[in-house]
C-alpha cells in the first residue's frame, strides 16, 4: 500500500523547470537502482536537501562568537 502524504493537492504548487533539467531527472528517474520511483520525488528531494544546506549556513553565519 502506497503511503499517505501529509499534504493535501491545496498545499502543492507548480514550479517551471527547463525541460532540459526534466530530461536529466527523468533519466535518473528511468534508472531504477537509484529509488526514485516519480520526477516529482527527485525533484522534492532535491530542493528539501537544498534547504537544509542553504538553512544550515545561514545558522552557521548568525552564530554568535
Amino acid at each position: 500500500m502506497p503511503k499517505k502524504s501529509r499534504y493535501k493537492h491545496e498545499d502543492y504548487t507548480t514550479v517551471a523547470i527547463p525541460k532540459e533539467m526534466v530530461e536529466r531527472i527523468d533519466r535518473i528517474v528511468a534508472d531504477q537502482k537509484l529509488a526514485y520511483v516519480s520526477s516529482g520525488e527527485f525533484v522534492r528531494d532535491a530542493v528539501r536537501r537544498r534547504l537544509e544546506e542553504l538553512e544550515e549556513k545561514a545558522r552557521k553565519r548568525v552564530k554568535p562568537s
